[in-house]
């Protein structure tokens, strides 16, 4: 383990009794009922100035044979603060009790985390600093849930999708894929610039950069292009969030990203030949995800939960 983990977490992090209250916030008629579970009383790192191991989750997995199996992961991310070097807790008793899994973890700043729902014990991480002169940086495997990690790509990496057998990575230089659980992986698009994120739906690939434009990848046409928003205001912010609608692929929502520049969120329904703003909400947006019919968009922002 590496000293800025190691000097960080030395017990394992007992759910507080005054936390367990719920809250219920009623939505369209619905009470959704939310808990908080940890993990709590994360210290500034030693070594790290002005940086804190408590922030924005990044990254979240979850046994799906076994819900109380849960990971966490926080960090720095390309899509901004607050900046954190919390490393992945580990959580085997639905949240009760959480504790670190970092050993071999150089870089504790995580943007995801992906659990192989077929070997448990097989977990990938990515991380993305450019604060810490450590090295490697980027992505990081397990075969023992979570006990040890060891290097499979030193590049800053920002996001990591698993889709039919493949994992797509954005990072510093472009989309990274592998097919055998990070053991191994290959170019399979160079970028100019930061890749923010990378989603994939029926085979078409889509990507957000770190200049304000999204990479798509056609499937039935077998090709890239490039598409931005007219009314993108300069300088141009980054692309924080992508939704792909299911069941119409052509129609999608895009979070952008800059210090609370506005607009922030556009749509599309042509594929991104033409965009529009959206603005009947309050709040920076960050966050997006269709519901499985297609006709329901959930929207995150740093005040409260939308559902259109």
């Amino acid at each position: 383990m590496n000293e800025y983990v190691q000097a960080e977490k030395n017990s394992i992090i007992e759910r507080d009794s005054y936390l367990t209250s719920t809250n219920i916030i009623p939505i369209n008629g619905f009470n959704i009922k939310w808990k908080s579970l940890g993990p709590y009383n994360i210290t500034r790192i030693p070594n790290m100035e002005n940086f804190y191991g408590s922030g924005k989750i990044n990254a979240f997995a979850i046994d799906n044979s076994n819900p109380n199996i849960m990971y966490v992961g926080a960090g720095l991310q390309a899509i901004g603060g607050p900046f954190s070097s919390a490393g992945i807790y580990k959580t085997i008793n639905g949240g009760k009790t959480w504790f670190p899994v970092d050993n071999g973890l150089y870089d504790a700043q995580i943007t995801s985390i992906i659990l192989d729902q077929s070997n448990i014990s097989i977990i990938i991480t990515s991380t993305w600093s450019n604060l810490i002169s450590k090295s490697p940086m980027g992505i990081f495997r397990s075969d023992n849930g979570g006990s040890s990690w060891y290097p499979v790509l030193n590049i800053p990496t920002t996001y990591l999708y698993y889709d039919n057998g493949t994992i797509y990575a954005s990072t510093t230089n472009g989309i990274y894929v592998s097919q055998n659980w990070g053991l191994n992986w290959s170019l399979l698009k160079a970028t100019s610039t930061w890749v923010t994120l990378v989603k994939v739906l029926n085979g078409n690939i889509y990507t957000g950069l770190w200049n304000g434009t999204e990479l798509i990848y056609q499937k039935n046409i077998s090709k890239w292009y490039y598409t931005t928003p007219s009314t993108l205001k300069e300088p141009s912010p980054w692309i924080m969030d992508i939704a792909v609608n299911p069941w119409n692929n052509y129609e999608q929502f895009i979070v952008y990203w800059r210090s609370y520049q506005t607009p922030d969120l556009f749509y599309t329904s042509d594929g991104g030949e033409n965009w529009s703003v959206v603005e009947n909400y309050s709040g920076a947006a960050q966050e997006l995800a269709y519901g499985e019919n297609g006709s329901t968009i959930y929207m995150g922002t740093d005040g409260a939960l939308y559902v259109s």
